[in-house]
């Protein structure tokens, strides 16, 4: 089965521990001269784990395996789809070095920049609170306690995982849904009842203006 990348920005990722882990590594072989042989071990080593530890997190990968879903987080895990009982699709944004947690975005043929897809995998799901995923992190942190984990959205993956015997629900963020919606429901089915869209408005916000 094929495997698919939960990250989105590895390549600039990856070369950023690369070059700092060899500085590290530099620095150590100049200490092993100019200062004493700890300080040249502490650097060398560090230098070696900034090059290789954060590769392994950075390219994460998971996949579909029978009636498994298979990831990595950074151990190998496996989940039954048949217990993945709601999935969310809602912007991607990822941490980028001095400017915090933004989404990442691609500019499409016609020139506009649209949000990368994220999808995130859930044992349950509370929709009173869905009006505060409007990101992966958002969601993460909402339901921290019922998600198995998140990646960036492959089509090509999610087209699989439909036909795998997913049957639970599927919350797409109103943003992802004007982008993708009819690529979406190509997948799920344009009258699927499961096919939720929410948005920013919370539910006992709306509940409270439908009695007005």
């Amino acid at each position: 089965m094929k495997t698919y990348f939960r990250n989105y920005r590895r390549l600039g990722n990856s070369v950023f521990f690369l070059v700092v882990g060899v500085i590290f590594i530099a620095l150590g072989v100049g200490a092993w001269f100019f200062l004493n042989l700890i300080w040249s071990v502490v650097l060398v080593v560090g230098g070696v784990l900034l090059v290789s530890v954060p590769q392994i997190f950075i390219h994460e990968k998971y996949r579909i395996y029978g009636e498994f879903l298979k990831y990595h987080s950074p151990f190998p895990k496996k989940v039954k789809i048949s217990d993945v009982e709601s999935i969310i699709i809602c912007s991607y944004d990822g941490y980028r070095r001095w400017k915090g947690y933004v989404k990442e975005q691609f500019r499409s043929r016609s020139g506009e920049l649209i949000d990368v897809p994220a999808i995130l995998f859930l044992k349950s799901i509370d929709e009173e609170e869905l009006d505060l995923c409007d990101t992966r992190i958002h969601a993460r942190m909402t339901y921290k306690k019922e998600m198995y984990f998140d990646a960036v959205l492959d089509f090509t993956f999610l087209k699989e995982f439909a036909e795998s015997g997913f049957s639970g629900k599927i919350y797409v963020s109103e943003k992802t849904d004007e982008s993708f919606g009819e690529a979406l429901r190509g997948i799920f089915g344009k009258e699927n009842p499961d096919y939720i869209v929410y948005d920013r408005v919370s539910k006992k916000m709306k509940k409270a203006m439908s009695r007005k």
